[in-house]
């Protein structure tokens, strides 16, 4: 698991990257990367499931994870 450091702005992500995020089904996100799974919810946190070696860490869990922090609610 890993927490963001803010909270997401999920309406957004799923704008711009065209993932399904139905809030009557689940509270939050499911987002598949190269069979590595990430659960997102509102608050920051991340739910990653599915990793099979430590190369996906660096090659798929941090780039993603790098990304999400693009869609974290902006402070004003």
């Amino acid at each position: 698991s890993h927490t963001l450091s803010t909270a997401l702005d999920l309406e957004v992500l799923v704008e711009e990257r065209q993932v399904v995020y139905e809030t009557e089904l689940f509270p939050a996100l499911n987002l598949k990367r190269d069979g590595v799974n990430f659960c997102c919810f509102h608050s920051g946190k991340v739910v990653i499931t599915g990793i099979k070696t430590l190369s996906q860490i660096d090659e798929v869990v941090f780039p993603v994870l790098i990304e999400l922090e693009l869609y974290t609610c902006k402070k004003e």
